[in-house]
């Protein structure tokens, strides 16, 4: 086998091993270091008001306000604005994405579900109200509030309405599923907590909001800051506006939003640092991490 290192200089070997104890010890702190709060490669997408909900591979879904300031959902691909709107509907709200299946709600009032053909009524039997807000395979799991306005969480799985409700709860809301396991956050009489469910077995997370989850990995809100949770290690991130929350996360990209004083939102994704990125930019690739803009579609284009 050819000795690689023997091409090198050795001033340059000893180099790079420094470069890795140091990147080395830069993974150990992004791992475990849960107060630190990160300030890297976020993707912004520049007003009008606008919030990121959901994300699938290279596609992000979400809601801006259209025209007389009701929301329009939209569909963005990286390259293309797709503008979403419930036929006949003065309000739609993108929240949730698998493949070629979005999910979210019209006029406050109704969930859906578009296959970029169709748009299919999503209303829990009985509920005075229904909000569809995330989607995996299948199974599409929301919230609804019945006739007293109290409020439940929903599994749909095409066919079979399952009510949601947290042990002790009077409130549960279900926003993010991965296979069998679901997260969201409910309402006891101590307060807000946030929770994973895996069909099974209710686990409570110690913080109020939790919205997305892919894997082990979840992400909501803290305070007036996103969090990532792997679930040992809480790793806090912040736009610097009034306050971040994450809505969803795809392998190493997280979507969301932040809010500024005046209560208007710009859309985001945070692209977590691997690994081999960080390696890079011991190496000199400086530009990997960079800070992008993209425009959102324009209101005068809505349906």
């Amino acid at each position: 086998m050819k000795n690689t290192l023997s091409t090198y200089p050795p001033k340059q070997i000893i180099l790079a091993g420094i470069v890795l104890c140091i990147l080395a010890l830069v993974n150990r702190a992004f791992a475990e270091d849960g107060s630190w709060i990160i300030d890297g490669p976020w993707t912004i997408f520049n007003p009008p008001v606008m919030t990121v909900q959901g994300i699938d591979g290279d596609n992000i879904v979400g809601e801006y306000h259209g025209p007389m300031g009701f929301p329009r959902g939209f569909l963005f691909d990286g390259t293309t604005w797709t503008i979403l709107n419930m036929p006949g509907a003065t309000g739609t709200s993108a929240y949730g994405i698998d493949g070629g299946n979005i999910v979210g709600q019209y006029d406050g009032t109704h969930g859906f579900l578009y296959n970029d053909t169709t748009w299919t009524i999503l209303d829990m039997p009985g509920a005075d109200r229904t909000w569809a807000y995330s989607i995996d395979g299948e199974n599409i799991v929301g919230s609804y509030s019945d006739t007293s306005g109290a409020l439940h969480g929903f599994l749909y799985d095409g066919s079979t309405w399952t009510p949601l409700n947290a042990p002790g709860s009077y409130q549960t809301w279900a926003r993010g599923i991965d296979g069998s396991n679901i997260v969201g956050s409910y309402y006891d009489a101590s307060g807000e907590h946030g929770f994973i469910y895996d069909g099974t077995n209710w686990t409570t997370i110690g913080v109020r909001m939790v919205c997305g989850i892919d894997g082990k990995n979840i992400v909501g809100r803290s305070g007036n800051k996103g969090f990532l949770y792997d679930g040992t290690n809480w790793t806090y991130f912040y736009m610097g506006l009034n306050s971040t929350t994450a809505t969803d996360i795809d392998g190493y990209n997280i979507a969301g939003y932040s809010n500024t004083m005046i209560e208007t939102s710009t859309g985001f994704i945070y692209t977590i640092p691997e690994p081999a990125t960080l390696m890079l930019l011991g190496l000199g690739f400086t530009q990997i991490l960079r800070r992008k803009r993209h425009n959102p579609p324009s209101a005068d284009k809505s349906q």
